[in-house]
């Protein structure tokens, strides 16, 4: 099911009549107004949300009233996660969102406006946000941008006490999807949240390319420039990163070495930005302490020495060059794009074939079975 027009009509009409039963004839306005709250979070959910994330957002009785009532199009799979019937159901509910309708329209006539969605998304970012900003404040990934105080981890005075901002379930979802939800929400005081205290943050980063790999800081990076593609300190960082790809897939632990050996020298600038002169300085320390992070004790696990570069050596973010993809043993021979330019194939003297995503420099398929060096056409084939 690709877009909508692909729906079977039963599967239309399946949706459309639960939607009238649940909102029969006396339902009131208020009603239909929390269902779509919850309906529009779950469009906007990047994976299932928790029930404790929905319930953090909507209250606990708005939620409870909600819930029993959209079951069946919207159950609870494993882990108290918010499941969709089938996949197709998002399909109908944002059939509209690109066109420009009023909110109320979709409440009658059963569909997420983009206006709703986009609050929806910004309604997410503030819960992944509420896990970085509610970590010790010794730890060095803390959020200290976010007013904690205006949104309290633990809402009392809105019937929700089962919210724990530390719930694994909870941190992975922030840790993947915050600047995501930042991007698409489109608030100009979330977008600058996720830049100062994250895409700027050394030891986010870090952290980020830790546990999700660096591939996943790079498109963060890449989302953020879509919308603010003039934000300098910003297309540095993310250039750095990718330019580091081959030794952070290796180990994550090189980041900072990478970023002062000369990912961050500056040295195609006009002048320097104080932004990424904090960031290399956090990568200095993090490099003098030997990758020791502080923690609620201030301190952390020793992750073993990090080499201190003397000289920035290596080519810096802000070069023509924008990424290096790195895996053949042999001389490269020829490279041709796909038509759409999203896929790179290489031929190599080491008798192998491989595909990369142009937009991370990863490499996607590796073909092995030539016994000489392969080369290319000028149409592309082998």
């Amino acid at each position: 099911f690709r877009s909508v027009e692909a729906l079977p009509e039963g599967l239309r009409e399946f949706y459309r009549t639960n939607m009238d039963r649940i909102f029969a004839e006396g339902t009131s306005d208020s009603f239909r107004i929390e269902c779509f709250v919850f309906i529009s979070l779950i469009c906007a959910a990047q994976e299932p949300l928790t029930q404790a994330m929905v319930k953090q957002i909507m209250g606990k009785d708005a939620f409870e009233r909600v819930k029993s009532k959209l079951s069946l199009l919207f159950p609870a799979g494993v882990g108290e996660r918010i499941t969709i019937v089938h996949k197709s159901l998002i399909d109908w509910l944002l059939r509209n969102k690109d066109n420009a309708v009023e909110d109320h329209l979709g409440i009658v006539e059963y569909f997420v406006s983009n206006t709703a969605l986009k609050k929806a998304h910004g309604e997410l970012c503030s819960i992944c946000q509420k896990v970085f900003a509610c970590v010790p404040k010794t730890d060095k990934t803390r959020n200290n941008n976010f007013d904690v105080n205006n949104a309290s981890c633990f809402d009392e005075a809105n019937g929700v006490d089962c919210f724990d901002p530390t719930a694994e379930e909870i941190v992975s979802y922030a840790w993947k999807y915050s600047v995501v939800h930042a991007c698409e929400g489109g608030e100009s005081s979330q977008l600058d949240i996720v830049r100062n205290g994250q895409l700027l943050n050394f030891y986010w980063q870090s952290k980020k390319i830790e546990n999700l790999g660096v591939v996943q800081a790079i498109r963060d990076g890449e989302f953020y420039l879509k919308l603010r593609p003039n934000d300098r300190p910003i297309r540095l960082i993310t250039h750095a990163i990718q330019l580091s790809a081959p030794a952070l897939e290796k180990d994550w632990r090189e980041f900072a070495s990478q970023l002062l050996g000369g990912r961050l020298s500056m040295i195609y600038e006009g002048k320097p930005f104080p932004e990424i002169v904090s960031v290399r300085n956090d990568a200095e320390n993090y490099c003098l302490n030997r990758g020791v992070c502080a923690g609620e004790n201030g301190a952390g696990p020793t992750i073993g020495s990090l080499w201190m570069p003397v000289s920035p050596n290596l080519t810096g973010a802000g070069h023509p060059c924008q990424k290096i993809l790195s895996g053949h043993k042999g001389s490269v021979n020829a490279v041709k794009l796909t038509k759409d330019g999203n896929l790179a194939c290489s031929g190599s003297g080491d008798g192998i074939i491989k595909m990369w995503e142009v937009g991370s420099g990863r490499c996607v398929h590796t073909m092995t079975g030539h016994d000489g060096s392969v080369n290319m056409s000028d149409d592309g084939s082998v």
